[in-house]
């Protein structure tokens, strides 16, 4: 899967507006980036790539970027 298929996975997890994400788009600045948009990822994760993300791992990402850098070996 390629990386601006995953941003838009994103998008949709998140409920965001379709091609209003980027990879340098801010977590904090997501409306829908709260605990639930968090555990929405989680399971985008899971599902996609059948990989766990912690929530500390998760703590950790500031970006769009950040978060596709935790699946980057899926990645094409």
């Amino acid at each position: 899967m390629k990386r601006e298929e995953v941003v838009v996975e994103i998008e949709t997890a998140l409920n965001a507006e379709p091609n209003s994400l980027t990879a340098l788009s801010r977590l904090n600045e997501i409306e829908t980036y709260d605990s639930v948009g968090q555990l929405s990822v989680i399971a985008l994760f899971d599902s996609l790539f059948d990989t766990v993300i912690s929530a500390k791992d998760l703590a950790k990402c500031k970006t769009v970027s950040d978060l596709l850098a935790l699946v980057k070996d899926k990645l094409s």
